[in-house]
């Protein structure tokens, strides 16, 4: 799936930075996202807990506007659970690296649930909010 950053997110990086974006999905039985927040990108898919995706790079997306940014995550992931709650909760995370620093933000979160008939094999858009403010990223 494409995933587009509005111009308006603090993203943008200087000509010696990169950006780069990573996704958590966590398997929960809550749409809320303030329980148990992840204090850190995660490293890796660990089976019951979460699946992390790959490190992406930002660039333009094939069909988005000039301004915008994006990044695409096309790879399977999967884990073990003994029991599968009723959402997954995304974690869209960043990071802006450069020769001599690196630092790690969390952009946002959704829930997404798992158990809406409406939703199975079709493609659909969500958007990802703010924790604290609750506005579209």
């Amino acid at each position: 799936e494409d995933l587009r950053f509005c111009a308006g997110c603090d993203v943008s990086a200087a000509w010696y930075e990169s950006v780069a974006y990573t996704v958590s999905l966590h398997p929960v039985s809550s749409r809320q996202a303030s329980a148990g927040l992840p204090r850190e990108v995660l490293a890796a898919t660990q089976d019951g807990l979460h699946m992390v995706s790959s490190a992406q790079p930002a660039g333009p997306t094939s069909d988005a506007p000039a301004a915008a940014l994006g990044a695409s995550f096309r790879e399977r992931l999967s884990m073990r659970v003994q029991t599968l709650g009723t959402h997954f909760l995304v974690y869209l995370w960043g990071r802006r690296s450069s020769l001599f620093s690196s630092e790690e933000f969390l952009l946002g979160c959704r829930a997404v649930p798992l158990r809406d008939p409406g939703l199975h094999g079709r493609l659909a858009a969500w958007d990802v909010c703010d924790l604290d403010s609750g506005a579209a990223v």
